[in-house]
């Protein structure tokens, strides 16, 4: 960006912390365009099994914390 003729750059990072489920992990996953249910036609049934199942093994309340970050990069024109 610095040599666009956006050439002021700053960042922001904005921690992230969010608590998912197997239901809202699935919710995410088909709401993507390469996890579409429609994609998974008849099979759909047996990977929502298959998903919360391994979830079950990995977290004995069902819950996922994650923590991250955002990085927002904001450019600006100085104006010349």
């Amino acid at each position: 960006m610095e040599e666009s003729p956006f050439d002021r750059v700053e960042e922001a990072r904005i921690p992230v912390r969010r608590t998912w489920t197997a239901e809202s992990i699935l919710g995410y996953l088909y709401s993507t365009s390469f996890a579409a249910p429609h994609l998974f036609g008849d099979r759909l049934p047996t990977l929502e099994t298959a998903v919360k199942e391994r979830l079950a093994a990995l977290s004995e309340d069902d819950t996922f914390p994650e923590e991250n970050e955002f990085l927002i990069r904001f450019g600006r024109r100085s104006g010349r």
